[in-house]
């Protein structure tokens, strides 16, 4: 959303992403404005087309949002801006309850392999932190994993000494001095180790800020794209998975890795 426009734009806009039709927003906001307005007010300070007042303000008002004085002519005024945020608030904290309720017991119809041969990309951080801990939570034998700074989450100690915990073998390269003493006290039971020395840096235009490899061979890399004052920080990934899968073997090799994730560039420090 542009910030630089005016209030009542930006409040269009916003009940427009609740799931406001554009007529519905315009009216909404115009009755705002002017409180106590009719129908020929409505239409003079909106979008709204004069023949559609009556029954997109007659709506809102059904749905709590605008009250109504009947009369010749019928006039509208809207409830306080609070309550419409916490009506609001209050549909959409439900509906995105019964979403997560429907979704966690749609079935996969084709579950996804991963031994099979694949290599999916995704983008955004969200989707970088998931990815990572679902492999780390999955992992069975041994993890490596490069660790930056630009790439860590809350949760990441606890997932991270649930693994050791489980007998999971972790080594962790971490080059950032500051974060390495943090994960060493945190995380006593994995191995610190330094990174390659192809990945020591981290500088230029995009850096690689995840590295992640399992026994389970799955290979998972996320570079984050340099920010710009305009701009948040961009991240994009990848995840190969699969015995046969050049990606994951390429990886493998390049950073020496054995069948038990040992033998990596860099060496262990204890």
């Amino acid at each position: 959303m542009d910030e630089s426009l005016p209030a009542d734009h930006q409040a269009r806009e916003l009940l427009a992403t609740l799931g406001f039709t554009d007529y519905e927003a315009a009216c909404l906001v115009a009755v705002m404005q002017h409180p106590g307005a009719s129908a020929a007010e409505i239409a003079r300070h909106s979008s709204l087309p004069r023949s559609r007042v009556y029954d997109v303000a007659d709506r809102l008002a059904s749905d709590g949002y605008l009250e109504v004085r009947e009369g010749d002519p019928k006039e509208y005024r809207a409830i306080a801006a609070e309550e419409i945020q916490a009506m609001l608030g209050d549909r959409y904290e439900s509906a995105v309850a019964d979403l997560g309720d429907a979704l966690s017991e749609v079935d996969e119809l084709d579950a996804i392999d991963l031994g099979s041969c694949s290599v999916w990309s995704f983008a955004g951080r969200r989707a970088s932190l998931s990815r990572s801990w679902e492999l780390v939570e999955s992992a069975e034998e041994w993890v490596w994993m490069l660790v930056r700074p630009g790439l860590l989450s809350e949760d990441c100690v606890e997932v991270l000494q649930q693994a050791t915990d489980r007998g999971v073998d972790l080594t962790l390269a971490i080059g950032d001095a500051e974060l390495r003493d943090w994960l060493e006290e945190s995380v006593p039971a994995a191995t610190i180790a330094d990174p390659p020395a192809a990945l020591a840096g981290d500088s230029g235009d995009s850096a690689i800020v995840r590295l992640l490899v399992t026994g389970q061979d799955a290979v998972l890399t996320v570079t984050r794209v340099q920010e710009t004052p305009a701009s948040p920080p961009q991240f994009v990934g990848c995840l190969g998975t699969g015995e046969e899968c050049g990606f994951v073997r390429t990886h493998r090799l390049l950073l020496g890795l054995d069948a038990t994730g040992g033998g990596a560039a860099g060496g262990a420090d204890g």
